[in-house]
């Protein structure tokens, strides 16, 4: 995800300066605009070229009326003078500035020629900088690659300008996995579509299945899961938003399932959501393995249940494997007898020890 802080970047320019934004302690609905909108505004910035900003912050003549135009009418949609008052306020807020980046991301991802860059999947992911492999994947051709960044635990990757506007031609699945964040950066269905995070974590996953043919989520053994990573697909588990409501035998092995939850409106039915899992898939060898995503720690207010919101993922999502595998070892569920099912919760912001 873009490396710029939002916050940086509002503090240094008063046009994107967002006035009272929604607390820790705000309603999902409130967090997930935000959060959009904070990654929308730090992805279209890397984009237009953030020496832009520079320049003018240094008093140096503008030479893109483009950019000029978007901080104008960020500034005017961040500051709408609407009748109404509070949450509703706020939300016409968010909105419209969201509304305003994702056109503008929107366009410069339009102008992106697609490249066919072999063994980007494994850039994706990360690869050490050195050339031990079989793949002998630094050679003199693949230094030249441009955009390469470090990451925090040293290894390489590319930005995600270079990952959206790239295609391996080994891995299919790479392609629909950019496709699906793009989606969640643009589209309006994306402010509840899941969250951009959501759809990060699946691409990656996807991508070091098809790379690794294993997932590790733990040091131990019991955390590694042969899967190979044949495609990536939007699926659901439950049905109705029911947890006692199941089928995991549709699954298909070696496949990632992400869920694609749709909001209806007055107009076009939605899709249910899920109780748990936000990724999930099965391997060869019986595991189902589900996954949440949780983007910060903090406080979760929902239902006036104030506490450690990766805590309290973690604390349903036991719950709610353990009762499906004793559900799935009685005799009305014969076509589950084998499988296991495994919870994780993936929280990259979580500073917990």
């Amino acid at each position: 995800l873009p490396p710029i802080d939002p916050d940086m970047l509002m503090a240094a320019s008063p046009e994107l300066h967002f006035e009272d934004p929604p607390s820790p302690d705000e309603e999902f609905y409130l967090r997930c605009l935000w959060a959009t909108l904070r990654l929308r505004l730090s992805f279209y910035v890397q984009l237009s070229g953030l020496g832009l900003l520079h320049a003018r912050n240094c008093k140096i003549l503008a030479t893109d009326p483009e950019f000029e135009e978007f901080l104008a009418q960020f500034q005017s949609s961040s500051m709408v003078n609407t009748t109404k008052k509070g949450k509703g306020k706020l939300v016409t807020r968010l909105k419209k500035c969201n509304s305003l980046c994702a056109g503008m991301v929107e366009r410069v991802l339009r102008k992106m020629p697609i490249t066919q860059v072999k063994n980007v999947s494994r850039m994706l992911v990360g690869v050490a900088d050195e050339d031990a492999s079989d793949t002998k994947f630094f050679t003199p051709e693949t230094r030249q690659i441009d955009s390469i960044t470090v990451l925090e635990d040293g290894r390489l990757s590319l930005s995600l300008k270079k990952l959206l506007s790239s295609r391996d031609p080994d891995v299919d699945l790479y392609g629909d996995g950019a496709e699906l964040l793009e989606k969640r950066l643009v589209g309006e269905a994306g402010l509840l579509q899941g969250t951009p995070l959501e759809s990060a974590y699946a691409w990656a996953l996807a991508c070091r299945a098809a790379v690794e043919k294993e997932l590790r989520f733990f040091k131990r053994d019991s955390g590694k899961f042969r899967v190979k990573g044949t495609d990536l697909q939007a699926g659901t588990l439950f049905k109705a938003n029911d947890e006692d409501n199941f089928d995991l035998t549709s699954l298909q092995p070696d496949v990632i399932y992400y869920v694609n939850e749709i909001p209806g409106n007055k107009n076009t039915p939605g899709t249910p959501t899920q109780p748990i899992a936000d990724i999930f898939f099965r391997t060869t060898d019986g595991h189902v393995v589900l996954i949440d995503v949780s983007g910060s720690n903090g406080t979760d207010v929902k239902k006036g249940n104030r506490g450690d919101r990766v805590a309290t993922k973690e604390e349903k999502l036991v719950k709610t494997t353990l009762k499906m595998q004793t559900k799935m070892e009685g005799n009305e569920m014969a076509g589950h007898k084998g499988l296991k099912v495994h919870g994780v919760v993936l929280a990259p912001f979580d500073e917990r020890p």
